[in-house]
């Protein structure tokens, strides 16, 4: 079954990913301003922005403040990949990941589907404009 919907989806892939790097880029041009660290498009490169992945100190109060606006978010790591218990032991040089378990209660994805309206990208972006106002 699911096969058969990505089947489907498979012919508008580019259409999609050209959708979503849209959304990154409006993200990126109002959230530049923000005290966030944002996703770094790299020049000659093309990214299919599948997540919008910020990140900030105080994650867990931004994302209250988001839900009580009713905008969804995720946290789409909340472990390391070496810390996963299928994953410990197996990975050579992984005990100790510094940068990576910094990174972790720090990462916050913000919506990011090719559906989403352009007054939904508007709405997160005043939004996250408000918290930082705060």
């Amino acid at each position: 079954m699911q096969a058969a919907i990505l089947l489907v989806k498979l012919a508008h892939l580019q259409e999609d990913n050209q959708r979503r790097l849209a959304i990154a880029e409006q993200y990126l041009q109002a959230l530049e301003p923000i005290d966030l660290t944002l996703p770094h498009l790299l020049p000659g490169t093309t990214h299919a922005m599948h997540l919008f992945v910020i990140e900030h100190a105080q994650r867990d109060e931004l994302r209250a403040f988001l839900e009580a606006a009713s905008i969804g978010t995720a946290i789409h790591y909340p472990r390391a990949v070496h810390q996963q218990p299928a994953y410990q032991g197996r990975l050579t040089g992984s005990a100790s990941l510094p940068n990576t378990e910094r990174l972790i209660p720090r990462i916050l994805s913000l919506p990011m589907y090719p559906e989403l309206h352009e007054d939904q990208v508007q709405r997160v972006c005043g939004c996250l404009l408000a918290w930082h106002e705060n």
